[in-house]
């Protein structure tokens, strides 16, 4: 974070329908709400335009955003999107099913080094990790995107996978977005998994913050 906040304005969302501390007032009725929520946290602060990054889970809010609201934002970055271009299989969604039925810290960490090979998770995030599956999110799942809709993405965007990842498979999402989105960009990088945001911040903060400033039209936000 902050290396994020170094010339430019940061916000953290605290997602609606997840563990966190926002307050939903309303129910989510569809995939555009997710933009309109967006839209509305915008409105409140008084921004117009941003470059908005998702991980994880929060690449398929944040590719909502680029589908249904376009115009709020200068630029999208999806960091490990797992089943937004392509489907994860099923033995992965089997191990992580079995994992959360079983939540011993030792099941916990023993799925972290499979999802994330090489990144150990501090105490302070294994406590989040713990805490937040025992909250049952009613957001749904990510959905894999048609040709039409990722051809319809309109807003610059830059898509980084951990080579090792078991959440997608990066040459594969290299391969459609090429076919499909010729000037997005794809970033994949050896020897790190799921967990690259923490694994390899030195590598993956400067490669995003590098992408950000060549679409800066967003008065830095």
């Amino acid at each position: 974070m902050e290396d994020l906040c170094r010339d430019r304005v940061v916000y953290a969302l605290d997602t609606i329908g997840t563990a966190g501390r926002s307050v939903q007032t309303a129910p989510l009725t569809g995939e555009s709400d997710f933009a309109t929520w967006v839209g509305e946290v915008l409105n409140e602060l008084g921004v117009d335009r941003v470059h908005l990054v998702g991980y994880s889970h929060g690449a398929w809010h944040a590719v909502l955003v680029a589908l249904h609201a376009p115009e709020r934002l200068a630029s999208v970055t999806l960091i490990e999107p797992g089943g937004v271009f392509d489907k994860p299989s099923w033995r992965v969604l089997l191990k992580m099913v079995r994992a959360g039925m079983r939540r011993t810290d030792k099941n916990i960490r023993k799925l972290n080094d499979w999802l994330s090979p090489g990144y150990v998770i501090g105490d302070r995030e294994f406590a989040l990790v713990t805490e937040a599956l025992n909250y049952r999110p009613g957001v749904g799942w990510a959905r894999m995107l048609k040709d039409a809709e990722v051809q319809s993405i309109s807003v610059p965007m830059l898509v980084i996978s951990g080579a090792e990842t078991v959440v997608s498979s990066p040459e594969r999402v290299a391969a459609r977005l090429a076919d499909l989105v010729s000037e997005a960009e794809v970033e994949i990088y050896a020897g790190t998994g799921h967990g690259i945001l923490g694994h390899i911040p030195d590598r993956v903060i400067p490669r995003l913050m590098k992408f950000v400033r060549n679409h800066d039209d967003a008065k830095r936000t």
